[in-house]
């Protein structure tokens, strides 16, 4: 599938965001029109949405006349609204875009599953650092990192997220991620903020702690991509509670309030869905054996990667006339 430009991803995904804030978050409409919101959130100049009398107002307002939205007018609960046109690929208009769609648990429409899927894994996972030497092959070309190269380690993340996505039978829907949103108040389980809402396994897939002599322990807990493990959680909270149990990082920010009813919370979410967390099931033993089977097929694709990028540099020097 072709994937198509960035204002059009936008309009063809304008039904679904709309529907989202009718049924389910009528406020996101207010910050959709909010300047400094879509600022900070999609890198617009302008608000997402506009009445016509203000997007009429900013053409009359430009020194060239020109006009930041779309002609077409939007009936949204009791707003009328035109839609922003100013989306630029080369300010990462679209990376904002996905990302917001994922925040709000919507599928693209216009994209394929596998290419958001890749194209959010580039956007969320940091790029490892470089290797110390880039050593020469025999062709002449550098053996080390490139830009706009995936990491490997996004392929080892995302084939442990299937794996630990796919134990058990439970499955469940986009509808079925909005009624967990839904039931927690679109507020951040952690925070109460309603600001850029995420996905967050409430247990992470894995923990490993460091000790003093850098030696690493494996903390029996392995958070499965379910329903009941899923809540909500603003983005901040999302990245400082990191690889921490829901438990543990809630006991561990005294400035946050009532964080022993936010755990009853989020205990009570996983009861209902009948979530019970691994590390709460498992010996010792049987959690050590799961975490070193993940790390033996993390090994196993980066060795691949390898030799497979090796034999395909072989066949061009083989069949490359000098």
């Amino acid at each position: 599938m072709e994937e198509p430009l960035i204002g059009q991803l936008v309009r063809d995904n304008l039904p679904q965001i709309f529907e989202h804030c009718a049924q389910y978050d009528p406020e996101e409409i207010t910050k959709l029109s909010d300047k400094e919101y879509c600022n900070e959130v999609f890198n617009l100049n302008w608000a997402f949405l506009a009445t016509p009398a203000e997007a009429e107002l900013i053409r009359q307002q430009d020194k060239n006349g020109k006009d930041r939205y779309w002609a077409p007018v939007y009936q949204v609960l009791d707003h009328e609204v035109r839609v922003t046109n100013h989306w630029v690929e080369r300010k990462n208009h679209r990376e904002h875009f996905l990302l917001y769609l994922a925040e709000k648990g919507l599928t693209p429409v216009g994209i394929s599953s596998d290419a958001f899927d890749t194209q959010l894994t580039e956007i969320t996972t940091p790029p490892p650092p470089p290797p110390a030497t880039a050593a020469a092959t025999e062709s002449g070309s550098p053996s080390g990192a490139r830009h706009k190269v995936h990491a490997i380690g996004n392929a080892q993340n995302s084939a442990v997220r299937n794996v630990l996505g796919r134990l058990g039978q439970e499955s469940f829907t986009q509808k079925d991620w909005l009624t967990v949103k839904a039931s927690f108040g679109h507020r951040c389980v952690y925070c109460s903020s309603g600001r850029q809402l995420v996905m967050d396994h409430a247990v992470p897939i894995s923990i490993r702690i460091k000790t003093p002599g850098n030696k690493t322990l494996i903390k029996k807990a392995l958070g499965e991509h379910r329903l009941g493990n899923l809540v909500p959680a603003c983005r901040d909270c999302n990245t400082a509670k990191g690889q921490v149990r829901y438990d543990d990082y809630l006991r561990n920010q005294p400035e946050l309030p009532d964080t022993a009813a936010r755990i009853t919370a989020i205990e009570a979410h996983m009861a209902r869905h009948q979530y019970e967390p691994l590390d709460e099931g498992l010996s010792d033993e049987a959690a050590q054996e799961i975490m070193e089977l993940l790390d033996r097929m993390r090994e196993q694709i980066a060795e691949t990667a390898t030799m497979t990028a090796a034999a395909i540099n072989e066949t061009i020097a083989l069949h490359t006339n000098p």
